[in-house]
Formats: structure tokens, sequence, C-alpha cells
């Protein structure tokens, strides 16, 4: 019996110094093959974030214009401005008083004074001509719109604003086209002729070129009382 239990106690040792190790290659190759697919991920992630979006293309009906920096071609450039000359004239005749305008080179003055009586001047180009008289004579009031049968009204159809220094004028007539133009002046109840440096008035061809009558208009706008 004591053989016996000898015997199975030496069998037990035996079977636990046969029992079966871990294997190490195994477990290594697990363990490796673990950080390849964790390192394969971490590339794949950081490569996904540096993925370039493609833009997305304009539709083909939007498309900017091109700005151009350089000046257009089509700009007209400002002319040169004919020199002006001061022109003196006018006297203490009744109501009027002497005066200053600003006439340019390329127009004819003319000037004629007789005696505290009468007073002259007329500025004149090519057949266009103004004429500031100042003499003793009747004034008249300025009427636009619906004719008036009034006595000392003159009734106009057409005028063209003239601002001055101390003024406002109408050059007034029949249409733009007519050949004579008179000088109304604002007062406190309208417009009237003449103005307080005389009795005002254009001569000028037919069918006028309305920019020479600008002309005109801006050189009265340099009337001035000396």
């Amino acid at each position: 019996m004591a053989e016996e239990e000898k015997k199975v106690e030496v069998s037990e040792q035996h079977q636990e110094v046969h029992k079966p190790r871990p294997n190490l290659w195994k477990l290594l190759t697990l363990v490796l093959a673990a950080g390849i697919l964790v390192a394969g991920a971490y590339y794949i992630g950081s490569q996904g974030n540096n993925v370039a979006i493609a833009p997305t293309p304009s539709p083909s009906g939007s498309v900017s214009p091109t700005v151009s920096s350089s000046p257009s071609a089509s700009i007209t450039p400002t002319p040169t401005k004919t020199p002006t000359k001061n022109v003196e004239a006018g006297d203490n005749i009744g109501i009027f008083l002497p005066y200053r305008i600003q006439v340019p080179t390329d127009w004819e003055t003319k000037h004629e004074n007789t005696n505290d009586v009468l007073d002259v001047l007329e500025v004149s180009r090519k057949g266009y001509t103004i004429r500031i008289q100042q003499a003793g004579g009747e004034g008249s009031n300025c009427n636009y719109g619906t004719p008036k049968n009034e006595p000392f009204t003159q009734n106009y159809s057409y005028y063209k604003t003239i601002m001055g220094n101390d003024f406002e004028f109408r050059r007034s007539g029949d249409s733009e086209n007519s050949t004579g133009f008179t000088i109304c002046d604002k007062n406190k109840e309208g417009f009237q002729f003449p103005s307080f440096y005389g009795y005002i008035s254009y001569s000028v061809p037919s069918n006028p070129s309305q920019e020479t009558l600008s002309e005109m208009d801006s050189m009265l706008s340099t009337l001035i009382k000396q």
C-alpha cells in the first residue's frame, strides 16, 4: 500500500514537471501584429487630415469680369481754358453803376461812352454779340408761362438761368434757337428788364451754337460792380 502511494506521488510530480509552457514566439508575434495595426491606423488617420479638398468649379455663367488698372481710352481730355481779360465799363447813369466783366481774349470788345449820358459795351465774335447799354429808357416785367396782356410786360416761353456774384439772370427768348435774347434780372416781385448793369441783350445767328451761347452766359456771370 505504501508503495502504491509512493508511485502515485511520483507520477503526480512527473506530471507537474511536464506541464506545457507558454509559446513566447506566438506571444511576440501577436504583440508585433497589434503594433503594426495601431501604427497603420494612426498613419491613415493622419493622412486623412491632410487630404486637399478640390475647389468647387464656378458655374460657367458666373465668371467675374476682368478689371483693368489702365485708364480708359474714352476719357475726353479737359480742353485748355482760353485766357481772359478784365474789361471795365459803365458809368453812374441813372440807376446804373460802373462794372467789370471777364472776356476771353478771342472775343472782341467795343466800348462807347458819351458824357455820362450813354455807355455801351459790345463783346462779339463771329456773329455772336453781347450788348450792355446804360442809358435812359423804359423798363418792363418779364413773364414766363401763360402770356399776360399787361402794360410794361414782356412774355417769354424760354429762359436759361445765369447765376452771378450778386444776381440771378434769365436769358429769355421764344426758344433756345432764338436769334435774340433779353437778359432779365430777379427782384423781389419776379424778373425785370433792365438790370442794374444796364439793358443787356444777345444777338446771335439763326440756329445758334448752344456751346457758344453757354460761353456767353459764362462771361455774363462774371459781371461785378466797381
